[in-house]
């Protein structure tokens, strides 16, 4: 096996073929390559073969060599530096409350492509699942198989840089215990603004942060293996009946419930709520039914649906300058989960906690709200915070500074 060192040049040369002079930086090669004597004596390539240049670099001449030297030379290597450094994960290292259901997450600046992510278990062992490029390769998503076991301790080995290795550690929660109750007519209630923000990064935080919204969702019916859910606003005391209910169903595998909805509309004001399109929601209920650990909610916001969000950003609902509005945060329009076309904007949070809330939300239409005189008024039937009239303004504002933080 050869050894190698590094020249002044920025050259790799095996210690076989080389020998280096103490008193200057000159390199005597062997048989096999020219050498010369001072910095700039004979180099491998030059006057090749057995009478490349002599010991004092006489016949390869001051440039190391004739140009045109044997091919028995030896073989010079550059290798690039590795950039490449962690610089975000979810779970957090030592992170002791992680759901069962979640999804590993690791963020690379200059990245190469050759990342990579093992989970293990505490006895070792490695944990199946996928693994999923995004953001253009500066994120690698891990996906298991199957739900981890709840009060466990795991690890992440995180490879790059061709051997370079970031390892960190977190236990699960405590949810994924068999249950002792039926969550039928249990009403959990969370708040996004809470939530951590996978997707869109930067404005996603300033997104939620403006809604201000707190999510009610009732257990209306739990089967063999499934449950519909009833989603709504409200607080932990008092629904919110100015704002219209949703229907969605849920596979159900107790502990864990995945809800998969074509749409869902967040609260945004009295009189309007954001439709969040392709909705997927992984969450587990804990032993006693008290609470619902959210994993993860994911959606996307369709500019073609999202007037209420143009109109209060850009004054129009225009759906092409929502999109190139979005350019300037460095985002981009995606296809739409549901025709293809260019104009969603996925979103994503995770790690959500819930409280019990006391009471069950009742079907909610539009025909009932309308037909409310309170919710007519433009006030909400709850004491519930759904929105701020302003808080798209402050929203755009925030952004603004995002964009003047971005092109510094």
């Amino acid at each position: 096996m050869k050894r190698w060192f590094w020249l002044t040049a920025g050259l790799y040369v095996a210690c076989s073929d080389a020998k280096l002079d103490d008193d200057d930086l000159s390199v005597e090669l062997g048989d096999d390559g020219g050498s010369g004597g001072g910095v700039e004596g004979g180099s491998s390539t030059g006057g090749g073969g057995e009478d490349g240049g002599g010991e004092d670099g006489e016949d390869g001449g001051d440039d190391g060599g004739e140009d045109d030297g044997g091919s028995s030379g030896t073989t010079v290597t550059t290798t690039p530096p590795c950039e490449t450094r962690v610089v975000g994960t979810l779970p957090a290292s030592d992170d002791g409350a992680v759901s069962i259901l979640t999804h590993l997450l690791v963020d690379f600046a200059a990245p190469r492509g050759d990342e990579g992510l093992t989970v293990y278990d505490a006895s070792g062992a490695s944990i199946p699942g996928s693994s999923v490029r995004e953001e253009d390769g500066a994120r690698l998503r891990f996906i298991p198989d199957a739900p981890l076991v709840h009060e466990q301790s795991y690890e992440v080995a995180i490879e790059y840089c061709d051997g370079l290795l970031d390892v960190l550690a977190f236990e699960t929660s405590s949810f994924g215990a068999a249950l002792d109750c039926d969550p039928t007519g249990a009403t959990y209630i969370t708040n996004p603004a809470l939530a951590t923000v996978v997707a869109p990064r930067d404005v996603g935080e300033l997104l939620v942060d403006s809604l201000n919204a707190s999510l009610a969702f009732t257990v209306s019916d739990v089967g063999a293996s499934s449950a519909s859910l009833r989603l709504g606003g409200g607080t932990t005391r008092t629904p919110d009946l100015c704002f219209p209910t949703t229907e969605v169903e849920a596979t159900f595998e107790t502990p864990v419930m995945r809800v998969s909805a074509p749409e869902v509309l967040l609260p945004y004001s009295p009189s309007a709520g954001l439709p969040i399109e392709s909705v997927s929601m992984d969450a587990v209920v804990a032993a006693d039914c008290g609470a619902l650990d959210i994993a993860r909610i994911a959606g996307e916001i369709d500019a073609r649906t999202a007037g209420v969000l143009g109109l209060d950003l850009l004054d129009t609902e225009d759906p092409d300058e929502f999109c190139a509005f979005l350019l300037a945060f460095g985002l981009t329009c995606q296809p739409c989960t549901s025709d293809g076309a260019n104009y969603c904007l996925p979103v994503e949070l995770a790690q959500m906690s819930t409280s019990l809330a006391l009471y069950e939300l009742e079907p909610r239409t539009m025909e009932d709200i309308t037909a409310d005189p309170v919710c007519a008024s433009g006030a909400s039937c709850s004491q519930a915070t759904t929105a701020r009239p302003w808080a798209w303004g402050a929203l755009g504002l925030a952004m603004l500074g995002l964009v003047a933080r971005r092109r510094w």
